[in-house]
């Protein structure tokens, strides 16, 4: 037992009272569980380069269109007139931060094939060793 358990299995209770009450917003928390999800670490080989490249290929584009969505028809305008205000800076933004990330990958995927090459080459080197050992034995 470790000492947060019992604040974790509270606040378990004070999620499942909250989603149980009416007008509980469960579309947008299953929205939020979904983007929390694509943004966590693959747990199951954190030594997998190919998995953490293709983690950084889905999110190296970076939206620049800041959403608008809202039931009240002035805070729609309100947001809709910002973002056009800001459209440079962000555009300008999003374009250099999504170009890092399509660098990164890059440069994570010429790492992976170079590590998969040597790991190769590393292979036969110990193949052939082996074989000269053998040989010198008999």
């Amino acid at each position: 037992m470790t000492p947060n358990d019992d604040l974790q299995e509270r606040a378990r209770e004070a999620a499942q009272a909250a989603a149980q009450s009416p007008g509980y917003a469960a579309s947008y928390v299953e929205q939020v569980r979904a983007a929390a999800g694509r943004l966590a670490a693959p747990s199951d080989q954190p030594d997998d380069i190919r998995a953490a490249v293709a983690m950084l290929e889905e999110h190296a584009q970076i939206s620049d269109v800041a959403p608008v969505d809202s039931t009240n028809r002035g805070t729609r305008a309100a947001k809709t007139v910002i973002r056009k205000a800001v459209f440079f800076t962000t555009n300008h933004l999003a374009t250099q931060v999504s170009a890092l990330g399509w660098a990164v990958t890059q440069l994570g995927n010429a790492t992976a094939d170079r590590i998969e090459q040597l790991e190769r080459e590393l292979r036969e080197v110990k193949e052939r060793l082996a074989q000269l050992e053998d040989t010198d034995e008999t």
